[in-house]
């Protein structure tokens, strides 16, 4: 299986230009496979970017106070402060 992936991987990064060496992606469940993808490809760098988070704490009070069945709106910020937190640890 590991092959298939290295394949699908070279090909994504070769197939534009033959000299390519750079792969980019900006898929998010990426992140969870860190660990394999440092091990398969040699000098593999990460890079990875944080929206502010001023502005994920709104996003989230501004959604859930439309749908306040998911959270009270009392514990709103607090919530979304933890959410931010856990996601950036």
């Amino acid at each position: 299986m590991t092959s298939l992936i290295r394949a699908a991987w070279d090909f994504q990064a070769y197939a534009l230009h033959p000299a390519a060496s750079v792969f980019v992606t900006k898929s998010p469940p990426f992140l969870l496979n860190v660990g394999q993808l440092a091990h398969h490809f040699r000098d593999a760098k990460f890079l990875s970017l944080v929206r502010t988070p001023y502005a994920v704490c709104k996003g989230i009070c501004c959604y859930c106070t439309k749908s306040p069945e998911h959270v009270p709106v009392r514990d709103l910020p607090e919530a979304a402060t933890q959410h931010v937190v856990i996601c950036l640890t």
